[in-house]
C-alpha cells in the first residue's frame, strides 16, 4: 500500500508525465495537484497498469468509459498521450456534472466523504461519476 509519503517521494522526483499532465489541467481548468494525486492513486504512474475487473492505463478507464472519451482500443486506454486528455476531460464533465452537498470538496453524500484518503478515480466512477476528495483540497473553490 502505498503512502502519503511515498507520493510526496514521487511527486518531488516527478514522472514523465508531469507537462502533459499540467498542460491537460489547465486546459480542462482541473487543479494539477488533484489529477497528478487521482493518476497516481490509479496508476502509480504506470501507463500499463491493469485492473482484475478490467480497467486500464493511468485512469484506470472501463472499455464504456474510455470509448466515450475518445479511447476505443485497450491500447488507446494505455496510451499515455490519449489516457492523459480523457482524464481531464472527463474530470471537467463531472465536475459540472452535480450539485454541491454543502461540504466544501463534495459532490456527493456527505457519508462517502472520507478526510483521510482521496477517492480514486474508479470509485469515482463507480460511484455514478460523482466528485469527492479529503479536505486537503476543495473541488468547491474551483468550480466557481
Amino acid at each position: 500500500m502505498t503512502t502519503e509519503k511515498d507520493y510526496a517521494s514521487v511527486k518531488a522526483k516527478g514522472t514523465p508525465y508531469d507537462s502533459l499532465i499540467r498542460q491537460e489541467a489547465d486546459r480542462n481548468n482541473i487543479p494539477y495537484d488533484y489529477m497528478h494525486k487521482l493518476i497516481y492513486n490509479e496508476s502509480s504512474f504506470e501507463p500499463t497498469a491493469k485492473s482484475p475487473k478490467g480497467p486500464l492505463g493511468l485512469g484506470q478507464f472501463t472499455e464504456l468509459t474510455g470509448k466515450a472519451y475518445g479511447l476505443m482500443t485497450p491500447e488507446d486506454r494505455m496510451d499515455p498521450q490519449k489516457a492523459v486528455p480523457a482524464i481531464a476531460r472527463h474530470l471537467k464533465d463531472l465536475s459540472g456534472a452535480y450539485p454541491s452537498t454543502g461540504n466544501p470538496g463534495c459532490y456527493v453524500p456527505d457519508r462517502l466523504c472520507n478526510e483521510s484518503r482521496w477517492l480514486s478515480f474508479q470509485t469515482i466512477l463507480a460511484i455514478g461519476g460523482y466528485l469527492c476528495v479529503g479536505h486537503s483540497l476543495f473541488l468547491s473553490q474551483w468550480r466557481r
